[in-house]
């Protein structure tokens, strides 16, 4: 339970944007894990080690660890561990635009959410693959992988997923230059988020259907759509600011 703690309380740290000391805390959770044999929370610790050294932009640290936690997780058998590993070094091949290598990396993770059944990593896994295809420029495959991803979390029932792969589908079509099918993904994503109440996805949503009109001449919903979306922003913004400033004071 100790070590569990020191994992759960270095999570609670980044929420508060204490990072380094999050660090330190995954840390003593691996090494306690690591001392004990308790193999699936040194795995675990290892995994959120390279989360964290990742979003903290250190790449080069956060595939070793992530390497670490994949080789574990295979020695116990935890498959879903050993995707969520994969899909952490594919993320980091995005970014380096190593994209054929993130491909690689996604697809692997993907094979293992459909042996196991775990439809919300299929979800996932068929939306970065459609995120990194977007980027190397293969719209279509991009496009074939985003709707796999709607689909399979349509069938869920996550829709603040739902939503996101919608907007994603959006701007793919866009960049086909297919404006009216844009226009529709983009809308649509806007709609649920606005009953979702997500501030921040509505915000982006006006944004990116701004971002479509323009190019189709209708230069009244782009402006409706610029000026609704630049005050949302900054009122996300704002309350953002406030919730870590009201979660600072937190003890363990």
């Amino acid at each position: 339970y100790k070590r569990q703690g020191y994992l759960q309380w270095g999570w609670a740290l980044r929420r508060q944007g204490q990072n380094e000391e999050a660090q330190l805390q995954m840390a003593q959770a691996w090494e306690l894990a690591r001392l004990a044999g308790r193999r699936q929370v040194e795995a675990d610790s290892l995994r959120s080690l390279g989360v964290a050294f990742d979003k903290d932009g250190y790449p080069d640290q956060a595939n070793n660890y992530y390497k670490q936690a994949l080789e574990l997780y295979r020695q116990i058998g935890d498959r879903r561990g050993e995707g969520r590993a994969l899909s952490g070094l594919g993320n980091l091949a995005n970014k380096a635009l190593d994209f054929e290598k993130a491909r690689e990396y996604y697809r692997r993770n993907l094979a293992i959410a459909e042996e196991i059944g775990d439809r919300s990593g299929e979800g996932w896994a068929c939306w970065w693959l459609g995120s990194v295809c977007h980027q190397a420029g293969d719209y279509e495959e991009a496009m074939e992988y985003y709707r796999r991803s709607l689909a399979v979390r349509r069938e869920i029932g996550d829709q603040q997923a739902v939503a996101l792969t919608l907007t994603h589908l959006g701007r793919t079509a866009q960049f086909q230059g297919k404006f009216d099918e844009a226009r529709s993904y983009c809308q649509e994503a806007l709609d649920l988020y606005q009953a979702l109440g997500d501030l921040s996805g509505i915000a982006w949503g006006f944004w990116w259907l701004a971002g479509i009109c323009h190019p189709q001449a209708d230069l009244v919903a782009a402006r409706h759509a610029y000026t609704t979306s630049i005050p949302l922003m900054e009122i996300f913004r704002a309350s953002a600011s406030c919730s870590s400033s009201s979660t600072s004071t937190i003890v363990p």
